[in-house]
């Protein structure tokens, strides 16, 4: 329950009302008889202890897991039915569903003969693939009409050639080959080739998915099948961090790798949703990561948003809230974007249900900043249709209406900016107006409704693209873009006294934007930008230290990083060249033992995703 809601935290049963968790337990049970009658799979004793040794060895949070053994009375028999049986059925369920030929096979037969699927029309992307040696180098003649460009090594570009079967060297088109993945078919086709570059068209046949012919499969089946439970089970000694069956492949359901999403951590699993791939999708999906038993489950597609960029999300404690962001815009990103609706999204975990929020009120924008204050989001500036919106807004979840803030003496920066929430105001600094960086900041009193200046005297300098940490008393501004350049620089600014000190240089990490920050109670963590290896500043101590690279995940901005309470989890994000592949290897950082662990469980080479197929 986060400290920033003042409310009591509600009672299980008004959550998860009994009529809820009956019809959870019904709805598996059909899922475990659907895998047995249509797919010959049965979830049985073997395959409940496999996984029980798994997660006592893999957990990512083994004190959590203890905890919640110890709920369970540490009977190995409930443990299995209540939480090691309904993951692997619905795990094994939806692997079987996306590989299902008969389910499948009108959308086959449509991407054969190049047609549409129905209403959901087929998408068209083209990529153009840059050989490079030094892949520090970017690239900056993007090809017209290209939706990415992405760089590769030359051991990359021969596999790539491989895959695509390039075999004319005359620079003429390929046919193209059909592929199919989880979730779709695609058709590649090489439209130009030379000895360094690959223009490809990429054809797009979505799969139906798993939530909607569930919704309906579900309706038809009245068989239910309740957990096989042997009495011999045993419950493993919890040890967790063991690498090797995160490296196995063993699990399923880790998200596709993407960037510039939203990532918030709920006090057991972080949630992660919308962003876009490498291949240029903006994407409506998500998932959710439960570290104690190291277990990826996807959010449901049914009522949900429309897929987005650079949007912003916050935890209520009892639900996700996602506002705002860009639709697709061809390659036309970073700005100029296109903004979304009005309309975001509120995501409950405990009933895995999105609700649409109000339209009435509402702005269109991307890039703003948002808090939540214990009963309000605050959402603020931010840019829409080519214009800097120098405005804020107020939603209610609890009315599901929207309401404006004052424009009395708001500050003058829009876009780029950050934002916190002091337990009693929201505090604005940097961002800019259009023109470069802008040493505008405010403080926001939503009591009042009234906005009130902060000292600039010895304030850092004007910058975009920073970091931002609460500390309970302070807030601390690090890094960013100031001038052109990126920054190794900071502040602390003390609202109680109106007041900026310096954050000190020595040993401070090296200069960079498009980084992530968090505070762990005692120090903020900085990660990421151009570089693998961060820094953690103690303001006790007015110090910095670095935070080990040994088995660090690779370099990457646009991601993003939460606070467990103990470790920093940093998921998802792009390449440092903003050009190469999304990365879906994660990795907990523990400030204690200044250490890394991975937290995705999927073959991968050189850090990048290599799916592993029945």
């Amino acid at each position: 329950w986060p400290e920033a809601n003042p409310g009591d935290k509600p009672p299980l049963a008004e959550l998860l009302p009994t009529s809820a968790l009956r019809a959870r337990v019904l709805d598996m049970r059909r899922m475990a008889a659907t895998l047995e009658h249509r797919y010959g799979i049965t979830v049985g004793p073997e395959a409940l202890q496999a996984e029980l040794n798994r997660i006592a060895a893999a957990s990512r949070a083994p004190a959590q897991l203890r905890e919640l053994y110890s709920a369970l009375d540490n009977d190995p028999n409930m443990i299995a039915a209540c939480v090691v049986w309904p993951a692997l059925v619905q795990q094994e369920l939806r692997r079987a569903f996306q590989w299902d030929k008969s389910l499948h096979q009108s959308v086959r037969l449509q991407a054969e003969t190049a047609r549409s699927v129905g209403d959901a029309q087929m998408t068209v992307r083209n990529i153009a693939y840059t050989r490079k040696d030094d892949l520090s180098q970017v690239v900056s003649d993007r090809p017209e009409g290209a939706s990415e460009e992405i760089m590769v090594s030359d051991e990359d570009w021969t596999e790539l050639l491989t895959r695509l079967d390039t075999t004319d060297e005359s620079g003429a088109a390929s046919s193209g080959k059909l592929r199919e993945t989880g979730e779709a078919f695609e058709r590649e086709k090489v439209l130009r080739r030379s000895d360094e570059r690959l223009d490809v068209r990429v054809t797009t046949w979505p799969k139906q998915s798993f939530d909607a012919w569930w919704q309906s499969e579900s309706a038809q089946s009245k068989t239910t099948i309740a957990p096989t439970i042997d009495q011999r089970l045993t419950l493993p000694i919890v040890t967790g961090h063991s690498e090797d069956l995160v490296k196995s492949g063993q699990l399923t359901n880790v998200p596709t790798g993407r960037t510039r999403h939203t990532a918030i951590w709920t006090g057991n699993e972080m949630i992660v949703w919308g962003g876009r791939d490498k291949s240029g999708r903006f994407l409506a999906t998500g998932g959710r990561y439960e570290p104690a038993i190291d277990h990826w489950t996807p959010t449901t597609l049914l009522n949900v948003p429309e897929g987005r960029v650079w949007h912003r999300a916050i935890w209520t404690g009892v639900e996700m809230i996602v506002i705002g962001g860009s639709k697709p815009c061809g390659w036309l990103c970073p700005p100029p974007l296109i903004p979304t609706p009005e309309s975001g999204g509120r995501y409950n975990p405990m009933l895995d249900e999105w609700e649409l929020t109000a339209t009435a009120g509402a702005r269109r924008t991307y890039g703003h900043s948002a808090v939540w204050t214990g009963t309000d989001m605050i959402v603020w500036g931010g840019m829409g249709e080519g214009l800097y919106h120098h405005s804020g807004h107020r939603y209610s979840p609890d009315s599901n209406l929207w309401s404006s803030l004052s424009s009395v003496g708001e500050p003058g920066t829009y876009y780029g900016h950050t934002a916190v929430w002091t337990g009693s105001e929201m505090i604005v600094w940097g961002g800019t107006a259009g023109g470069g960086p802008t040493m505008s900041a405010g403080r926001y009193d939503p009591d009042i409704d009234a906005w009130s200046e902060i000292a600039l005297n010895g304030a850092p300098d004007a910058r975009i693209d920073h970091s931002v940490v609460w500390t309970g008393s302070e807030m601390i501004v690090w890094g960013g873009s100031a001038g052109g350049q990126d920054a190794a620089s900071g502040g602390r600014y003390d609202p109680a006294n109106d007041t900026w000190l310096p954050l000190p240089l020595e040993n401070a990490p090296t200069q960079r934007s498009n980084h992530t920050a968090v505070w762990t109670g005692a120090e903020m963590i900085v990660w990421g930008g151009d570089s693998s290896i961060g820094g953690r500043y103690s303001p006790g101590s007015d110090s910095w230290s670095p935070t080990s690279g040994i088995d660090a995940p690779s370099q990457r901005t646009r991601h993003t990083a939460v606070w467990t309470g103990d470790e920093m989890i940093v998921w998802g994000g792009e390449s440092a060249n903003s050009l190469g592949p999304h990365p879906v290897v994660g990795g907990r950082y523990s400030p204690d033992t200044d250490s890394w662990q991975w937290t995705n469980n999927r073959i991968f080479a050189n850090g990048f995703e290599m799916p592993k197929q029945p």
